[in-house]
């Protein structure tokens, strides 16, 4: 969950992109690169190949500075892709940006998808709840189920909060919801749900989940009593 702002600075046809990256996660980027995509048939000449810093910590933020060289037939509003990547996870975005040759600042951050579901539901239709926000204005919501497409919300507000009914079939559930906002810019998120035949086995994942993995003879005792059965007799030694 990256945030980035873009700017380009200075005067004439020599310019650079300013590029300032924050981390609002707990976790530290290792060697994180910052680079745009090849311009295609703008007239803007990418100088600089890429910008990286060693790592870029929880809460941190820095400065990346690339030139490029403007031409004639550059238009007023360039659109470009910022593309961050960082040694140990691959590509991080991959985002669509105007940016003014005027200077002003382009501010640029994924949706946020946030859903209350359970680790594992009964087999059947299943109701699930999301709530879908963005620093901008989202432009619409797609929810898949399996990779069948099984909702479709509009956007037009930075936040949507609804319900998508699926219907869950044993074993995992793989629930992806992708919101894209008016920039162009995804946020593309997985949830999986397990879904549960029987209700003897039902009942015996909330015991589980309910106590701690270190006290696996108090779980045992606690999943007996709501299955209304009498524990094992002990075996003798």
């Amino acid at each position: 969950e990256l945030v980035a702002t873009v700017r380009l600075a200075g005067e004439g046809t020599r310019r650079q992109a300013l590029v300032e990256v924050h981390n609002p996660s707990p976790h530290t980027i290792e060697g994180l690169e910052v680079h745009f995509g090849y311009p295609g048939d703008i007239d803007l000449e990418l100088l600089d190949r890429a910008a990286r810093v060693s790592e870029l910590g929880p809460g941190k933020t820095h400065s990346f500075a690339l030139d490029v060289q403007l031409g004639p037939n550059a238009p007023a509003d360039i659109p470009m892709r910022l593309v961050m990547e960082a040694s140990r996870y691959g590509t991080l975005a991959r985002w669509p940006v105007t940016v003014p040759v005027d200077g002003t600042p382009i501010r640029l951050q994924q949706p946020v998808v946030k859903a209350e579901r359970p680790l594992f539901a009964k087999v059947g239709g299943f109701r699930m709840p999301f709530v879908v926000t963005d620093d901008g204005t989202l432009d619409h919501i797609v929810v898949y189920h399996d990779g069948d497409k099984v909702d479709w919300e509009a956007g037009g507000k930075n936040e949507v909060a609804f319900y998508t009914d699926v219907q869950l079939h044993e074993g995992r559930n793989r629930v992806v919801v992708s919101a894209i906002d008016d920039q162009g810019i995804e946020e593309r998120v997985q949830f999986v749900v397990r879904g549960i035949e029987d209700d003897d086995a039902l009942l015996a994942e909330r015991a589980w989940i309910e106590l701690d993995d270190r006290q696996p003879a108090k779980a045992r005792q606690l999943i007996e009593s709501r299955l209304a059965r009498p524990p094992p007799p002990s075996t003798p030694h």
